[in-house]
């Protein structure tokens, strides 16, 4: 802002150079009546740097100068002065301040040098911005919990992008057909009305969007649209994980042209949730690999305690039956005397593969020791688990198992019922009751059922 028409005439050639715009009137630059016009007419333009001579009068103060900055208007401002006497006390800070030449040359270097300064400084706030994004999004590397992942993930999102409300939805591959949502921001009856839009009947297709997205058509935008959640466009955020784990968060945005900044922290969180999941991917497998057994290929004794404890836990909560069967098959160690280990092995990997086929898939099966067996039944009342063990015990009895070339064997089992809180009320006495079971089983001549009810009886 210069009301020298000299001046005036050297600042215009100081901007006449390659990849710098001015603002010109008639005779060339921005024409104004006084300083007041001339800060009106910036509010409606886009400027990188305004150059202000401080001989003129009306110079903002530096909260207004910082409202310009803050606005997008103006990038900078630099104010220049035939006499730096009495400048810092005009001046946000003194590198806004240049002593103004008699050429338009050293103005000009100075001008360019400090654009140059200007872009590199915006450039180190946006790697601060960056380096802080990442360090917020370090919490999700200690999350090992795939399901955990998603709702952390949709926080940082939030609160990264300034934004207030989102969802998640996302599929568990631990947890075939289950899949999850989590909102924040909406109310109670929002939130239930989009849960319904989006998971009830069809799933939504996690895979249709694959990369990070602002959307304003589609099913996810008609279920926040038919939800009365939000009637716009859609910033969606793929998370993938590397086995299988795959989600979308959903945040509601005004409109597509969304700030360079706040896709670029879409996408650090996109980066590193999905790296998460992975981490959690790999920490799963590692403990289901230490709660298999290593000859059968059956869950093992640890992962039974476990499982159990979350089934009792669940079936005191809402009054749902859990029954117990205890197996033990009859005479094998003859069978590992006649024909060797490996047989033995080999018989009992085909005896856990009769035993799938004749439960649920809810239902767990666990090598308990040697050649005992034990399956836990989820909502399984103590008539139920009875006829599920008496179907086992048909099978297996009807099954041949390889002992060598031509040669065949046959098995029988002893399989003890207990129900829960019946027999007992915790892991251990549930146990105990379906292996005293098994053994009245096998005292009444083996390859039969018996109830932890006919302890009692007896």
């Amino acid at each position: 802002m210069e009301d020298s028409g000299r001046a005036r005439v050297g600042f215009l050639e100081v901007t006449s150079g390659e990849g710098v715009g001015c603002l010109r009137g008639r005779e060339g630059g921005l024409r104004a009546r006084d300083s007041k016009s001339a800060l009106a007419a910036l509010r409606d333009a886009d400027i990188d740097l305004v150059v202000w001579d401080l001989a003129v009068p009306g110079l903002p103060e530096s909260a207004e100068r910082a409202d310009f900055c803050a606005s997008g208007q103006v990038g900078h401002w630099l104010l220049v002065g035939s006499d730096a006497a009495g400048i810092p006390s005009a001046l946000g800070s003194p590198g806004e301040f240049f002593a103004l030449p008699s050429a338009a040359e050293p103005l000009a270097t100075f001008v360019e040098r400090a654009l140059r300064a200007f872009a590199l400084a915006e450039e180190v706030g946006r790697l601060r911005a960056r380096l802080d994004t990442l360090e917020e999004c370090g919490v999700l590397a200690q999350c090992l919990e795939a399901g955990k992942v998603y709702p952390l993930a949709l926080d940082l999102l939030l609160a990264l992008c300034g934004r207030d409300r989102g969802a998640a939805i996302f599929r568990r591959t631990n947890l075939p057909g289950n899949y999850a949502s989590v909102f924040r921001g909406f109310e109670d009856a929002e939130a239930e009305r989009l849960n319904t839009l989006l998971l009830d009947g069809k799933h939504p297709d996690l895979d249709a969007i694959p990369r990070l997205a602002c959307v304003d058509r589609g099913d996810l935008v008609a279920a926040f649209q038919s939800s009365g959640c939000h009637d716009g466009p859609l910033l969606v955020v793929p998370l993938r994980g590397r086995e299988g784990e795959a989600g979308l968060l959903c945040v509601p945005v005004p409109e597509c042209d969304l700030d360079p900044d706040e896709w670029a922290r879409a996408e650090i969180v996109a980066d590193r949730a999905s790296a998460a999941l992975g981490i959690a991917e790999n920490y799963q497998m590692a403990k289901d690999r230490a709660f298999i057994d290593d000859t059968t290929g059956a869950y093992n004794a640890r992962y039974l305690q476990s499982a159990a404890e979350n089934e009792i836990r669940r079936a005191d909560r809402y009054g749902t039956p859990l029954s117990m069967l205890f197996l033990d098959l009859d005479r094998f160690k003859a069978v590992n005397d006649s024909f060797g280990h490996l047989v033995g092995t080999e018989t009992l990997r085909r005896l856990v593969a009769v035993l799938e086929e004749t439960i649920r898939e809810v239902d767990t099966l666990a090598r308990y020791g040697g050649d005992e067996f034990a399956i836990l039944l989820g909502g399984s009342s103590h008539q139920n688990a009875l006829q599920i063990a008496e179907r086992i015990r048909s099978a297996v009895a009807a099954t041949g198992y390889e002992a060598g070339p031509g040669e065949r064997i046959r098995l029988s089992v002893s399989i003890g019922v207990a129900t829960h809180p019946t027999h007992g009320d915790t892991l251990e006495s549930l146990l105990e009751a379906a292996d005293k079971a098994m053994y009245r089983a096998k005292s009444l001549g083996r390859n039969r059922v018996c109830s932890a009810a006919e302890l009692r009886e007896g």
